[in-house]
């Protein structure tokens, strides 16, 4: 009889689970919708302001901080930086919501993999950031 490593015996364990009908497809779709449905909405409002005002662009793009005072302001190129932004970090609310799922079902093997993902994009963003 052949050996399996631990490995193989990981990825059969997570495959019986995942076909036993998985539960965590909805939350997960509900949070990528969710994110971009609502950039979605940003950007179309951001894009008419723009349009309607005729807010010139800026050379470079603006820190948080200046887009946080546009949104006050009412700007529409805040709105779309702010919708920009709100895209990207949709797929990272999917990681923590599929934290929360995997953490729910007691699948802790899956929810540390979910957890050094999400590791590993803090990482990234505090990297891109400087």
């Amino acid at each position: 009889m052949e050996k399996k490593s631990l490995l193989d015996r990981i990825y059969r364990e997570v495959d019986a689970r995942a076909s036993q009908g998985d539960h965590a497809e909805k939350p997960a779709r509900r949070a990528l919708l969710t994110g971009v449905f609502l950039s979605a909405a940003m950007l179309a409002v951001g894009l008419w302001i723009v349009w309607i005002r005729q807010e010139a662009r800026p050379n470079e793009p603006p820190a948080l901080s200046e887009i946080t005072r546009g949104l006050q302001q009412g700007r529409g190129t805040s709105l779309l930086y702010a919708g920009l932004l709100f895209l990207a970090a949709t797929p990272i609310l999917r990681v923590v919501v599929m934290v929360g799922v995997y953490l729910r079902r007691r699948e802790l093997f899956m929810a540390a993999v979910s957890i050094i993902v999400l590791g590993l994009l803090a990482v990234g963003v505090l990297m891109g950031s400087g």
